[in-house]
């Protein structure tokens, strides 16, 4: 998506943000830091790699969840819209309702990256693997369409 969004990180700005998604959905991490660096190098106003580390290990974040892959998606489907209609999990009504009730008592901390459980009179945090667990049979399997074109069910908390 970055890489079709082209010129819209050219902006010092944007690209920032860019960085900074990249850092949140990488957890920091080395691999992020690579990824954003191949990145920026498709852009024409790539600064080197130096500019990226320092951009990288600077990140800090003032809000939860202020700027993450919800904000590329969302730059991405304003600019071609049509995308959009193409996505396979946002036709698929079960995935969408599924997707509606998860999100209505788990939601994801950054500082510690975890999960929490909204329970009535209390919550519960929970890495990915405990939420994996947590989440088995409560969630119905969802029809998906693999690489090949084959339909497969896999776990909702998968997707």
């Amino acid at each position: 998506m970055a890489l079709k969004l082209g010129s819209f990180f050219d902006s010092f700005d944007e690209w920032v943000k860019l960085g900074m998604i990249i850092h949140y959905e990488t957890n920091g991490s080395d691999e992020g830091l690579e990824l954003f660096d191949e990145l920026s190098q498709s852009f024409d106003k790539y600064d080197g790699v130096i500019a990226v580390t320092k951009l990288h290990y600077t990140c800090k974040y003032s809000k939860p969840n202020a700027i993450n892959i919800v904000s590329l998606y969302t730059w991405f489907y304003d600019a071609f819209p049509e995308e959009k209609q193409n996505s396979f999990l946002t036709k698929n009504d079960e995935c969408m309702t599924t997707k509606e009730k998860f999100e209505k008592v788990v939601f994801m901390l950054n500082n510690p990256v975890c999960f929490v459980i909204e329970h009535e009179n209390s919550i519960q945090m929970l890495k990915l693997n405990e939420l994996r667990i947590w989440a088995k049979g409560k969630f119905p399997k969802i029809n998906t369409i693999d690489e090949e074109g084959k339909n497969k069910k896999r776990d909702f908390i998968d997707l």
